[in-house]
C-alpha cells in the first residue's frame, strides 16, 4: 500500500531474492494501521476545524463509476497476478504499463467507433486522422509526465544504493556495530 510500501516493497523483494507475496504479507498489518492512523487524524482535525462530509445524494453511486471504469481494474489485477507467479518487479512493472496503456486505447477505440456515432458524430477519415494524432501525443505526454515523476524516486533509490554500497564496501556497518557493542559494555 503506498506510501508505506509502495515502491518499498519491490525493491525488498528484489534486493532480498524474497517472494513478493511474502513481503506482502508481513507488511499487511503495518500498513492497515498507518491507513487507520491516518484516517483516524484526519477524521479528527475536520471535526476540529468544523468541517462537514458530502450528503448521500452528492456522492457519486458506486454501480455508476464501476460500470463507467471497471475496465481500469485490469492493469491492477495483471499487476498482481504477475506478481503472485513470482515474476521480477520490473517485469511486472512493464506489463502492467503497457496493459494500462493497451486499456486506454481500446477504451478510446470502443468510444470513437460504437458511442460517438450514436451521439452524432460520424466516422470519418479525417476525424480518424486527427483522433490518432491527439492520441499519440497524448501518449507522449503521458510518458513524459511518468518519466519526470520518476526522477524523484529514481534519485531516492541511487542515493539509498550509493550508502548500503559505501557502509558494504568499507566494513563500516561491522564498525559501527561493534563501537555500539563497545559502548553498551557487551562482551
Amino acid at each position: 500500500m503506498p506510501p508505506l510500501m509502495g515502491a518499498g516493497a519491490f525493491l525488498v523483494a528484489e534486493y532480498t531474492n524474497t517472494p513478493y507475496l511474502d513481503i506482502v504479507k508481513v507488511s499487511i498489518f503495518p500498513a492497515v494501521l498507518y491507513f487507520a492512523t491516518v484516517y483516524l487524524f484526519v477524521h479528527i482535525i475536520a471535526l476540529k476545524q468544523g468541517m462537514q462530509g458530502m450528503s448521500r445524494s452528492e456522492l457519486p453511486q458506486m454501480r455508476d463509476v464501476m460500470r463507467d471504469g471497471w475496465h481500469f481494474l485490469l492493469p491492477l489485477l495483471v499487476l498482481v497476478w504477475l506478481l503472485a507467479m513470482s515474476m521480477s518487479p520490473m517485469r511486472v512493472g512493464y506489463y502492467a504499463v503497457i496493459t494500462m496503456v493497451a486499456v486506454a486505447v481500446l477504451r478510446y477505440v470502443v468510444w470513437f467507433f460504437f458511442v460517438a456515432p450514436g451521439q452524432g458524430q460520424p466516422v470519418t477519415a479525417s476525424r480518424m486522422k486527427m483522433a490518432l494524432a491527439s492520441g499519440l501525443r497524448k501518449l507522449i505526454e503521458g510518458l513524459e509526465l511518468g518519466a519526470r515523476n520518476a526522477v524523484a524516486v529514481s534519485m531516492a533509490c541511487a542515493v539509498a544504493g550509493i550508502i548500503v554500497g559505501v557502509v558494504g564496501l568499507t566494513g563500516l556497518g561491522l564498525k559501527f556495530s561493534s563501537m555500539m557493542m563497545a559502548f553498551s559494555g557487551v562482551t
